[in-house]
């Protein structure tokens, strides 16, 4: 039977494309094209494809989480990520979710086709481009990320989503004495020393997204 993949993109244009290049295969299939993190995460779960190709930089939910939710669900599920940034932090994030290839978007073509092979084979695939996103991935240092506490973590991805101390602590049922306490101390875990640096980083590290 044909691989049965979906593709998940913002941009119609980078799905339509991919789903020209995998239609010349007679072995794959493109079941479905989505929008968003969160539709691709209702959408893996009803059509149980075999390979879900997905970008990071997504609406409503960005590809690493989507990531996470869809193998947390079924875990035998091959995710491909496909994006346009050439980051460390991406590559080691991606893999911790499960994610079994990292595809640049710059070199994607017919790259897409191996890697879709080789995921399916139960190897991993790193794309052209990736080399020094692999050296930085082996060798990474301790995350400053996996040292926040979960209340720490949700503080952090409130603030990058403009939130205010008042709202944050309303949402989450604490003191604003408590949320800037909080801030304050993640701020100093993840070495920025303002809020636009907080924003920054958790737009890097794919925890939100520009559009939100």
């Amino acid at each position: 039977m044909p691989v049965k993949v979906m593709l998940v993109d913002d941009h119609v244009i980078v799905r339509d494309g991919l789903n020209m290049v995998i239609g010349t295969q007679g072995d794959m299939r493109v079941v479905a094209g989505v929008g968003d993190g969160a539709a691709a995460v209702e959408a893996a779960e009803s059509l149980r494809p075999d390979v879900v190709v997905m970008d990071i930089s997504m609406p409503v939910l960005n590809g690493i989480e989507a990531a996470r939710r869809m193998l947390a669900t079924n875990p035998d599920l091959r995710i491909i990520i496909l994006t346009m940034h050439e980051s460390p932090e991406y590559v080691t994030q991606a893999f911790k979710a499960g994610v079994m290839g990292f595809v640049l978007k710059k070199s994607a073509g017919i790259e897409i086709i191996k890697a879709i092979r080789e995921v399916v084979r139960g190897h991993k695939f790193f794309g052209r481009g990736v080399e020094t996103l692999i050296e930085a991935y082996l060798s990474c240092d301790e995350d400053p990320y996996e040292t926040l506490s979960q209340r720490e973590k949700q503080i952090l991805k409130l603030v990058a989503e403009g939130k205010t101390s008042k709202e944050i602590a309303e949402l989450l049922f604490i003191s604003p004495k408590s949320v800037e306490t909080y801030r304050s101390r993640l701020m100093r875990k993840l070495g920025v020393d303002n809020v636009a640096g907080v924003v920054k980083y958790a737009l890097r590290r794919g925890l939100t997204t520009a559009d939100q």
